[in-house]
Protein backbone atom coordinates (compact mmCIF):
# COMPACT_ATOMS: atom_id res chain seq x y z
CA UNK A 1 0.00 0.00 0.00
CA UNK A 2 2.82 2.39 0.94
CA UNK A 3 4.71 1.48 -2.60
CA UNK A 4 1.15 2.17 -4.18
CA UNK A 5 1.32 6.17 -2.87
CA UNK A 6 5.05 6.71 -3.83
CA UNK A 7 4.71 6.08 -7.27
CA UNK A 8 1.60 8.08 -7.36
CA UNK A 9 3.06 10.63 -5.71
CA UNK A 10 6.11 10.36 -8.27
CA UNK A 11 2.95 10.13 -10.99
CA UNK A 12 1.77 13.44 -9.71
CA UNK A 13 5.25 15.05 -9.86
CA UNK A 14 6.25 14.36 -13.06
CA UNK A 15 2.82 15.63 -14.62
CA UNK A 16 3.18 18.65 -12.75
CA UNK A 17 6.56 19.69 -14.26
CA UNK A 18 5.50 18.67 -17.44
CA UNK A 19 2.93 20.86 -17.24
CA UNK A 20 5.25 23.82 -15.99
CA UNK A 21 7.69 22.82 -18.56
CA UNK A 22 4.84 22.86 -21.11
CA UNK A 23 3.29 26.32 -19.56
CA UNK A 24 7.08 27.95 -19.84
CA UNK A 25 7.50 26.94 -23.65
CA UNK A 26 3.68 28.27 -23.96
CA UNK A 27 4.71 31.53 -22.51
CA UNK A 28 7.99 32.21 -24.37
CA UNK A 29 6.71 31.49 -27.75
CA UNK A 30 3.61 33.67 -27.34
CA UNK A 31 6.35 36.84 -26.52
CA UNK A 32 8.19 35.40 -29.45
CA UNK A 33 11.07 35.00 -28.00
CA UNK A 34 14.46 32.94 -29.17
CA UNK A 35 14.34 29.94 -27.14
CA UNK A 36 17.52 27.93 -28.35
CA UNK A 37 19.17 30.54 -29.38
CA UNK A 38 21.04 34.06 -27.92
CA UNK A 39 20.19 36.92 -28.39
CA UNK A 40 21.88 40.55 -28.28
CA UNK A 41 19.78 43.49 -27.34
CA UNK A 42 18.95 46.90 -30.05
CA UNK A 43 17.41 49.89 -29.24
CA UNK A 44 15.91 53.03 -30.69
CA UNK A 45 13.03 55.72 -29.76
CA UNK A 46 10.31 56.71 -31.17
CA UNK A 47 7.29 59.61 -31.04
CA UNK A 48 4.65 56.95 -31.47
CA UNK A 49 4.19 53.66 -31.27
CA UNK A 50 0.86 53.58 -33.21
CA UNK A 51 0.44 50.64 -30.95
CA UNK A 52 3.13 48.54 -30.87
CA UNK A 53 3.83 46.06 -27.47
CA UNK A 54 5.78 44.14 -25.98
CA UNK A 55 6.68 40.65 -27.57
CA UNK A 56 6.02 42.23 -31.20
CA UNK A 57 7.76 40.91 -33.98
CA UNK A 58 11.02 42.50 -35.01
CA UNK A 59 12.18 42.00 -38.70
CA UNK A 60 14.93 42.73 -40.60
CA UNK A 61 14.44 42.59 -44.61
CA UNK A 62 11.67 40.89 -44.11
CA UNK A 63 13.53 38.05 -42.04
CA UNK A 64 12.17 37.50 -38.49
CA UNK A 65 14.97 38.51 -36.65
CA UNK A 66 13.61 38.88 -32.94
CA UNK A 67 11.01 40.58 -30.60
CA UNK A 68 10.28 43.10 -29.06
CA UNK A 69 11.88 43.26 -25.47
CA UNK A 70 10.80 46.26 -23.06
CA UNK A 71 9.01 49.70 -24.11
CA UNK A 72 9.70 52.58 -21.67
CA UNK A 73 8.38 56.20 -21.45
CA UNK A 74 11.67 58.69 -21.70
CA UNK A 75 9.17 61.95 -21.78
CA UNK A 76 6.48 63.44 -23.77
CA UNK A 77 7.93 63.28 -26.97
CA UNK A 78 10.41 60.06 -26.61
CA UNK A 79 9.59 56.24 -26.21
CA UNK A 80 12.61 54.52 -26.11
CA UNK A 81 11.98 50.61 -27.18
CA UNK A 82 14.26 47.64 -26.34
CA UNK A 83 14.61 44.75 -29.23
CA UNK A 84 15.88 41.44 -28.56
CA UNK A 85 17.86 40.47 -32.05
CA UNK A 86 19.09 37.03 -32.47
CA UNK A 87 22.55 36.75 -32.44
CA UNK A 88 23.32 35.09 -35.74
CA UNK A 89 21.89 38.09 -37.93
CA UNK A 90 24.87 40.60 -35.98
CA UNK A 91 27.39 40.68 -38.88
CA UNK A 92 24.94 41.07 -41.11
CA UNK A 93 22.95 44.52 -39.45
CA UNK A 94 24.84 47.65 -40.42
CA UNK A 95 24.76 50.95 -37.80
CA UNK A 96 22.88 53.39 -40.31
CA UNK A 97 19.81 50.55 -39.99
CA UNK A 98 16.66 52.53 -39.97
CA UNK A 99 13.92 51.29 -37.45
CA UNK A 100 9.99 52.18 -38.39
CA UNK A 101 6.68 50.70 -37.02
CA UNK A 102 4.85 48.99 -39.91
CA UNK A 103 1.39 47.05 -39.60
CA UNK A 104 1.11 43.14 -40.67
CA UNK A 105 -1.60 43.69 -43.03
CA UNK A 106 -4.68 46.20 -42.53
CA UNK A 107 -5.42 45.20 -39.77
CA UNK A 108 -2.69 42.92 -38.47
CA UNK A 109 0.05 43.19 -35.64
CA UNK A 110 2.27 45.65 -35.30
CA UNK A 111 5.95 45.00 -36.29
CA UNK A 112 9.47 46.36 -35.63
CA UNK A 113 10.79 46.55 -39.35
CA UNK A 114 14.65 47.32 -40.04
CA UNK A 115 15.09 48.59 -43.04
CA UNK A 116 19.37 48.64 -44.13
CA UNK A 117 20.63 51.69 -45.08
CA UNK A 118 23.19 52.76 -47.86
CA UNK A 119 26.75 52.60 -48.11
CA UNK A 120 29.27 50.67 -45.40
CA UNK A 121 28.96 51.59 -41.81
CA UNK A 122 30.15 48.32 -40.08
CA UNK A 123 28.21 46.00 -38.01
CA UNK A 124 26.02 46.74 -34.96
CA UNK A 125 27.30 46.06 -31.11
CA UNK A 126 25.36 45.00 -28.37
CA UNK A 127 23.30 48.62 -27.05
CA UNK A 128 23.29 50.61 -30.05
CA UNK A 129 20.73 52.68 -30.86
CA UNK A 130 19.19 52.34 -34.97
CA UNK A 131 17.98 55.81 -36.45
CA UNK A 132 14.25 55.93 -36.30
CA UNK A 133 12.59 56.41 -39.40
CA UNK A 134 8.86 58.07 -40.33
CA UNK A 135 5.97 55.35 -40.45
CA UNK A 136 2.54 55.85 -40.97
CA UNK A 137 -0.33 55.83 -38.67
CA UNK A 138 -3.13 53.49 -40.48
CA UNK A 139 -6.06 55.74 -38.98
CA UNK A 140 -3.97 58.85 -40.72
CA UNK A 141 -4.17 56.86 -43.58
CA UNK A 142 -7.65 55.62 -43.65
CA UNK A 143 -8.38 59.65 -42.99
CA UNK A 144 -6.22 60.69 -46.13
CA UNK A 145 -8.19 58.03 -47.99
CA UNK A 146 -11.59 59.03 -47.36
CA UNK A 147 -10.63 62.84 -48.11
CA UNK A 148 -9.01 61.51 -51.29
CA UNK A 149 -12.43 59.57 -51.76
CA UNK A 150 -14.48 62.87 -50.77
CA UNK A 151 -12.09 64.61 -53.42
CA UNK A 152 -12.45 62.38 -56.42
CA UNK A 153 -16.52 62.39 -55.32
CA UNK A 154 -16.34 66.33 -56.04
CA UNK A 155 -14.33 66.27 -59.11
CA UNK A 156 -16.36 63.66 -60.84
CA UNK A 157 -19.55 65.83 -60.50
CA UNK A 158 -17.58 68.80 -61.51
CA UNK A 159 -16.44 66.89 -64.79
CA UNK A 160 -20.44 65.26 -64.90
CA UNK A 161 -22.02 68.89 -64.65
CA UNK A 162 -19.60 70.36 -67.53
CA UNK A 163 -19.67 67.14 -69.72
CA UNK A 164 -23.75 67.75 -69.03
CA UNK A 165 -23.39 71.55 -70.72
CA UNK A 166 -21.09 70.47 -73.06
CA UNK A 167 -23.54 67.61 -74.46
CA UNK A 168 -26.57 70.36 -74.89
CA UNK A 169 -23.98 73.11 -76.42
CA UNK A 170 -25.09 74.54 -79.58
CA UNK A 171 -21.62 73.58 -80.98
CA UNK A 172 -22.35 70.04 -80.39
CA UNK A 173 -25.44 69.85 -81.79
CA UNK A 174 -23.97 71.70 -84.68
CA UNK A 175 -21.49 69.17 -85.22
CA UNK A 176 -24.22 66.26 -84.84
CA UNK A 177 -26.53 68.18 -87.63
CA UNK A 178 -26.67 65.98 -90.57
CA UNK A 179 -26.77 69.03 -92.84
CA UNK A 180 -23.01 70.04 -91.63
CA UNK A 181 -22.01 66.99 -91.86
CA UNK A 182 -22.77 66.95 -95.91
CA UNK A 183 -21.86 70.44 -96.50
CA UNK A 184 -18.87 69.41 -94.58
CA UNK A 185 -17.75 66.35 -96.74
CA UNK A 186 -18.44 68.38 -99.59
CA UNK A 187 -16.02 71.08 -98.63
CA UNK A 188 -13.23 68.54 -98.66
CA UNK A 189 -14.31 67.38 -102.02
CA UNK A 190 -14.23 70.72 -103.29
CA UNK A 191 -11.01 71.29 -101.56
CA UNK A 192 -9.63 68.28 -103.10
CA UNK A 193 -10.27 69.25 -106.73
CA UNK A 194 -8.94 73.15 -105.93
CA UNK A 195 -5.41 71.15 -104.80
CA UNK A 196 -5.45 68.89 -107.74
CA UNK A 197 -6.34 71.92 -110.20
CA UNK A 198 -3.18 73.88 -108.57
CA UNK A 199 -1.45 70.90 -108.66
CA UNK A 200 -1.98 70.65 -112.54
CA UNK A 201 -1.45 74.59 -112.68
CA UNK A 202 2.24 73.96 -111.16
CA UNK A 203 2.65 70.75 -113.75
CA UNK A 204 2.10 73.50 -116.66
CA UNK A 205 4.29 76.38 -115.31
CA UNK A 206 7.11 74.39 -115.13
CA UNK A 207 6.31 72.56 -118.38
CA UNK A 208 6.29 76.11 -119.64
CA UNK A 209 9.91 77.53 -117.66
CA UNK A 210 11.36 73.89 -119.09
CA UNK A 211 10.20 75.10 -122.73
CA UNK A 212 10.95 78.92 -122.13
CA UNK A 213 15.15 77.39 -121.26
CA UNK A 214 14.72 75.48 -124.15
CA UNK A 215 14.20 78.83 -126.62
CA UNK A 216 10.57 77.11 -127.56
CA UNK A 217 7.95 79.42 -128.20
CA UNK A 218 7.52 82.96 -128.47
CA UNK A 219 8.95 83.68 -125.44
CA UNK A 220 11.71 81.37 -125.33
CA UNK A 221 12.94 82.55 -128.41
CA UNK A 222 12.57 85.99 -127.43
CA UNK A 223 14.73 85.09 -124.22
CA UNK A 224 17.18 83.00 -125.77
CA UNK A 225 17.32 83.55 -129.62
CA UNK A 226 20.49 86.29 -129.39
CA UNK A 227 19.65 87.32 -133.39
CA UNK A 228 16.35 87.96 -132.16
CA UNK A 229 17.85 90.23 -129.26
CA UNK A 230 19.66 92.21 -132.37
CA UNK A 231 17.31 92.87 -134.34
CA UNK A 232 15.25 94.49 -131.30
CA UNK A 233 18.16 96.35 -130.27
CA UNK A 234 18.11 97.90 -133.77
CA UNK A 235 14.27 98.55 -134.18
CA UNK A 236 14.81 100.20 -130.30
CA UNK A 237 17.93 102.35 -131.74
CA UNK A 238 15.49 103.45 -135.16
CA UNK A 239 12.62 104.02 -132.89
CA UNK A 240 14.97 106.62 -131.02
CA UNK A 241 16.20 108.40 -133.85
CA UNK A 242 12.70 108.74 -135.17
CA UNK A 243 11.06 109.92 -131.28
CA UNK A 244 14.45 112.41 -131.36
CA UNK A 245 13.39 113.73 -135.35
CA UNK A 246 9.81 113.91 -134.60
CA UNK A 247 10.57 115.80 -131.78
CA UNK A 248 12.60 118.56 -133.40
CA UNK A 249 9.66 118.58 -135.91
CA UNK A 250 7.16 119.19 -134.08
CA UNK A 251 9.03 122.23 -132.29
CA UNK A 252 9.52 123.53 -135.73
CA UNK A 253 5.95 123.13 -136.63
CA UNK A 254 5.53 124.80 -133.24
CA UNK A 255 7.29 127.89 -134.46
CA UNK A 256 6.11 128.45 -137.78
CA UNK A 257 2.22 127.97 -136.32
CA UNK A 258 3.41 130.31 -134.19
CA UNK A 259 4.64 132.71 -136.69
CA UNK A 260 1.15 132.25 -139.30
CA UNK A 261 -0.76 133.31 -136.41
CA UNK A 262 1.05 136.02 -136.07
CA UNK A 263 0.72 137.45 -139.61
CA UNK A 264 -2.73 136.33 -139.71
CA UNK A 265 -3.64 138.35 -136.14
CA UNK A 266 -1.63 141.15 -136.80
CA UNK A 267 -1.19 141.62 -140.30
CA UNK A 268 2.41 141.50 -140.56
CA UNK A 269 4.38 139.15 -143.79
CA UNK A 270 2.84 138.45 -146.90
CA UNK A 271 0.23 136.27 -145.74
CA UNK A 272 -1.91 139.61 -144.33
CA UNK A 273 -2.06 140.55 -147.96
CA UNK A 274 -2.54 136.62 -149.29
CA UNK A 275 -5.89 136.29 -147.25
CA UNK A 276 -7.58 140.01 -147.05
CA UNK A 277 -10.16 137.95 -148.41
CA UNK A 278 -12.05 136.82 -144.57
CA UNK A 279 -13.04 133.24 -146.02
CA UNK A 280 -9.94 132.58 -147.15
CA UNK A 281 -8.25 133.35 -143.82
CA UNK A 282 -11.25 131.45 -142.10
CA UNK A 283 -10.31 128.27 -143.97
CA UNK A 284 -6.50 129.28 -143.75
CA UNK A 285 -6.94 129.34 -139.70
CA UNK A 286 -8.81 126.04 -139.29
CA UNK A 287 -6.03 124.39 -141.52
CA UNK A 288 -3.49 125.45 -139.36
CA UNK A 289 -5.56 125.17 -136.05
CA UNK A 290 -6.08 121.05 -137.62
CA UNK A 291 -2.10 120.99 -138.42
CA UNK A 292 -1.81 122.41 -134.75
CA UNK A 293 -3.95 119.68 -133.17
CA UNK A 294 -2.31 117.05 -134.81
CA UNK A 295 1.00 118.17 -133.95
CA UNK A 296 -0.02 117.71 -130.11
CA UNK A 297 -1.72 114.56 -131.15
CA UNK A 298 1.98 113.50 -132.41
CA UNK A 299 2.96 114.77 -129.32
CA UNK A 300 0.37 112.40 -127.41
CA UNK A 301 2.04 109.77 -129.39
CA UNK A 302 5.13 110.53 -128.62
CA UNK A 303 4.37 110.33 -125.09
CA UNK A 304 2.63 106.68 -125.02
CA UNK A 305 5.91 105.31 -127.05
CA UNK A 306 7.98 107.07 -123.54
CA UNK A 307 6.06 105.13 -121.55
CA UNK A 308 6.25 101.56 -123.66
CA UNK A 309 7.54 98.72 -122.00
CA UNK A 310 10.81 98.58 -124.56
CA UNK A 311 11.28 102.72 -124.47
CA UNK A 312 11.14 103.46 -121.11
CA UNK A 313 14.54 103.03 -120.25
CA UNK A 314 16.01 105.22 -122.67
CA UNK A 315 13.61 108.51 -122.11
CA UNK A 316 14.10 108.02 -118.51
CA UNK A 317 17.90 108.32 -118.63
CA UNK A 318 17.32 111.07 -121.64
CA UNK A 319 15.37 112.71 -118.84
CA UNK A 320 17.67 112.23 -116.59
CA UNK A 321 20.75 113.54 -118.24
CA UNK A 322 18.84 116.48 -119.25
CA UNK A 323 18.07 116.95 -115.84
CA UNK A 324 21.80 116.99 -114.82
CA UNK A 325 22.47 119.29 -118.10
CA UNK A 326 20.04 121.73 -116.45
CA UNK A 327 20.96 121.36 -112.82
CA UNK A 328 24.90 122.16 -114.43
CA UNK A 329 23.70 125.01 -116.76
CA UNK A 330 21.84 126.52 -113.23
CA UNK A 331 24.94 126.11 -111.00
CA UNK A 332 27.37 127.85 -113.82
CA UNK A 333 24.77 130.86 -113.56
CA UNK A 334 24.49 130.65 -109.98
CA UNK A 335 28.75 130.92 -110.10
CA UNK A 336 28.71 133.55 -112.60
CA UNK A 337 26.85 135.79 -111.02
CA UNK A 338 28.40 135.13 -107.84
CA UNK A 339 31.51 136.15 -109.30
CA UNK A 340 29.91 139.12 -110.63
CA UNK A 341 28.96 139.70 -107.13
CA UNK A 342 32.47 139.89 -106.12
CA UNK A 343 33.70 142.39 -108.64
Amino acid sequence: MLRQQQNNLRLGIFIITGFLVLLFFIIMASKKRNLFGSDFELKTHFSNLNGLTKGDKVLFSGLQAGSVKKIAIVNDTTIEVDLAVDEKLKTFIPKNTVATVITDGLVGDKIVNLIPGNGNSGHVDDGDFLQPGFSLNKDDELKTLSRTNNNIQLISEIVKNRIGKVDTSALINLLSSGKVAVNLLSTLDNLNIASARAKDLVVSLNDLVKQTRRGDGTLGALLTDTVMANDLKTAIKDVKTTAIGSGKVTDQLNEMVGSVRQDIEYGGGPLHVLLRDTATAGNLIKITENLRDGTNSFGQDMEALKHNFFLRGYFRRQEKQNERARLEQLKARQDSSRKSAKH
